[in-house]
């Protein structure tokens, strides 16, 4: 089978000079910059030759509050009401999707992307010309890019995330590239990044006035996706995809609703029993598709080389569940998908109450492997420095913060990154002003098990999706069998099993 055309699927690269690499790409010429993006890539842009300014949307984003307007409309607006990039980034603020942004005032432009980063960009200067791409590799087709110490040192040290590697946001194992950090927009003069998000303190809200403000952004984000294209949604026993199952209500008969089976995973298992019964009681067009299967023979070539942090090994790796989506997922369908929640349930203190911070290691500490790699520490204490007085006097935790800016901003936007090959990717909760909302919420209110604000949420939404539990709690029987059979698994693929059973004793110790 040919895959030549998920070669660098959905990508795009900015140039200062016209290529012959990317000729067969769809081709936007903006002043001196030169826009290169896939075909199943949406590239739109509006200029106002009166006020020489011009905007290019790689991607798309969608407004709850006017949920019918396209990409070009939405621009045409952003072009009327903003004269400056403070006027842009507030008007920006409201906005779902994922995509990346360029102004253009004069000579000037600036560059910056969704609240989470999710579609990503990294950049470098070559002979006095800049280059802008969705991730290293792709900059790489058109300059020579050096593996330098730090790629060195990352091999080296122990740097997993139960199999999924990532790294802290702004930085790349490649010498001179960078990486956009969500919540800054890039100078292409200065090639220097700058915050532009928060602005003022987080707003305090109450639990009804805010769990109805959430859930009337989520349905018009829905729809408004609804009206462009055909969707699908992954459910699973979880809070994220029960969220949305909800706000799907209105076009629930036109969405393609899956579960991924995986390896461990059988029909008793709750990630299937429970969206299998409530799909059946809502009558929901559902199916589980099978990722257990190897991936078809061909493609690890172009999976590999589409991104250089490519994720292959691993009992749950990406590139087996992609894989096996290869061939059963419907064609051109978005998916939505249920990530950037994390952000308000205290992820990195599941306990509700946030521990002091007085260094970067603490930060450092959150990820196996970080806190011995001396360019991941130098990263995160510069984002410590310059961003952790300003997270204290707009009231948001650093550990909220750090989970967005640099988990959603890095690990999951290399997922998404990852995963363009089968589809386009659309986060409802990727939006500023949702997560402002939701973090204006009592903490109590958001954490597990309860989750009392979330539930709130659905019962607004869509009262009949809980019908069956949200994430019941294992037996510890289940919980230790499953973990058997996952020491095994890994034993087969380099992984300790012992630390695996490890980490499942303390877990147990905790809990008892």
């Amino acid at each position: 089978m040919n895959y030549s055309n998920l070669q660098f699927r959905r990508q795009f690269v900015i140039t200062e000079h016209k290529t012959d690499t990317f000729d067969h790409w769809q081709h936007v010429r903006s002043k001196n910059l030169h826009m290169y993006a896939h075909p199943d890539l949406d590239v739109t842009t509006v200029k106002s030759d009166e006020l020489d300014r011009s905007l290019s949307l790689i991607g798309y984003f969608i407004d709850p509050e006017q949920p019918g307007k396209t990409n070009e409309e939405l621009l045409v607006e952003l072009l009327q009401h903003s004269n400056t990039i403070e006027q842009a980034t507030d008007w920006i603020k409201g906005l779902s999707g994922r995509f990346v942004l360029m102004i253009q005032n004069g000579d000037d432009a600036v560059v910056l992307n969704d609240a989470c980063g999710l579609r990503t960009v990294f950049y470098t200067e070559y002979e006095e010309k800049i280059y802008i791409g969705s991730q290293p590799t792709i900059i790489e087709q058109l300059i020579p890019l050096k593996k330098g110490k730090s790629y060195r040192e990352y091999l080296s040290a122990e740097h997993s995330f139960q199999g999924q590697d990532w790294l802290p946001s702004g930085c790349s194992l490649y010498e001179g590239v960078h990486h956009l950090v969500p919540n800054h927009y890039l100078s292409l003069s200065s090639l220097d990044q700058t915050r532009f998000w928060p602005t003022k303190p987080i707003f305090k809200k109450n639990l009804n006035e805010a769990a109805s403000e959430v859930s009337s952004m989520l349905k018009h984000s829905i729809s408004g996706s609804c009206q462009r294209q055909t969707l699908a949604l992954s459910l699973t026993a979880g809070w994220d995809s029960r969220i949305l199952l909800s706000a799907s209500k209105e076009c629930h008969k036109d969405i393609y609703y899956y579960t991924q089976l995986l390896f461990g995973m059988n029909k008793n298992t709750d990630d299937i029993k429970i969206p299998t019964t409530l799909s059946e009681l809502l009558g929901l067009k559902y199916e589980v598709i099978d990722c257990r299967r190897d991936p078809p023979e061909g493609f690890e070539k172009i999976y590999l080389k589409n991104t250089y942090l490519s994720h292959t090994e691993g009992l749950y790796g990406w590139y087996n569940r992609i894989g096996g989506l290869l061939e059963d997922y419907p064609e051109h369908r978005l998916r939505i998908s249920g990530n950037c929640t994390e952000i308000a349930r205290c992820s990195y203190y599941r306990s509700g109450i946030h521990p002091e911070i007085n260094s970067s290691s603490q930060l450092t500490d959150l990820v196996r492997g970080w806190s011995k790699t001396n360019f991941i520490k130098e990263e995160v204490e510069n984002w410590y420095q310059k961003s952790g007085k300003v997270f204290e006097e707009n009231g948001l935790n650093i550990l909220d913060m750090f989970y967005w800016e640099h988990k959603m901003g890095s690990w999951q936007a290399q997922h998404q990154l990852e995963w363009d090959v089968i589809h386009e990717s659309f986060t409802p909760f990727n939006n500023r002003k949702i997560i402002e909302t939701m973090l204006g919420v009592d903490i109590e209110l958001r954490i597990r098990p309860e989750c009392t604000f979330f539930e709130e949420i659905i019962t607004n939404l869509w009262p009949e999706t809980l019908q069956l539990p949200v994430n019941p709690p294992p037996s510890s029987i289940d919980k230790f069998k499953d973990t058997l059979v996952q020491s095994v698994k890994n034993s087969l693929s380099g992984t300790k099993p012992y630390k695996v059973l490890s980490d499942f004793y303390h877990d147990m110790q905790k809990v008892s």
